[in-house]
């Protein structure tokens, strides 16, 4: 189905990329041209992660999971956002505590890790401060993330991590596009969860947590 998919998407891509070179008014172009890649990229985002949710959803195959240390994959995708918080005015503070074992995939929670930095950036206000530090809860390990900002409304918390979310499609996160419920069930397939809620009215907070491998001391 991937090749289905892919085959005549690229098509139109590829004919759209070519009626740029065809616009003659720069400014015009290198407007449209950043439009252009920007709406390749989250096309071809949704197309991967459809087909991804739609195999987690459809089969009872495994993935591959290890005990891995959650501050290491934490460290590299915070160096990776680093350029986005200065691009959004945004301050930040982690508390990052070395040897957080946990059970997972390193790619897959990577990728978890990206969404979810993703959603706390959009929903905070220009100079906010965003705070990510490790957790303890009931066993289980993980990452809470809190950013001074926009709310969440109660319909959008119920339904944020279904993957056809009228509420999450009109809202600040709208350009995650099936980010959020993928990286839902990804977690799950690894006994961990995600949820999210609102800091009274300062700000929303996303917590992710994952079992603690046996012989993690």
């Amino acid at each position: 189905i991937s090749h289905e998919l892919r085959t005549p998407v690229n098509g139109v891509l590829g004919v759209a990329q070519v009626a740029l070179e065809y616009i003659e008014d720069a400014s015009m172009k290198v407007e449209l041209t950043k439009l252009f890649e920007l709406g390749n990229e989250r096309l071809l985002e949704t197309i991967d992660n459809a087909l991804l949710l739609a195999k987690l959803q459809t089969t009872d195959e495994e993935m591959d999971s290890e005990a891995i240390d959650l501050s290491t994959i934490l460290e590299n995708e915070l160096e990776k956002i680093a350029p986005l918080l200065t691009e959004k005015h945004l301050r930040s503070h982690s508390n990052v505590i070395q040897g957080w074992w946990v059970v997972g995939n390193a790619q897959i929670l990577g990728q978890v890790f990206r969404t979810l930095m993703r959603m706390t950036l959009l929903m905070g206000h220009e100079d906010s401060l965003v705070s990510i530090r490790m957790l303890e809860e009931e066993g289980l390990r993980g990452v809470l993330f809190e950013v001074e900002g926009h709310q969440f409304s109660d319909l959008l918390i119920e339904t944020i991590f279904e993957p056809f979310s009228y509420e999450r499609a009109s809202s600040y996160l709208s350009e995650l596009g099936l980010g959020p419920p993928l990286a839902e069930k990804m977690v799950k397939v690894f006994g961990g969860s995600l949820s999210v809620g609102n800091q009274g009215d300062r700000g929303i907070w996303l917590k992710l947590l994952l079992p603690v491998p046996v012989t993690s001391g």
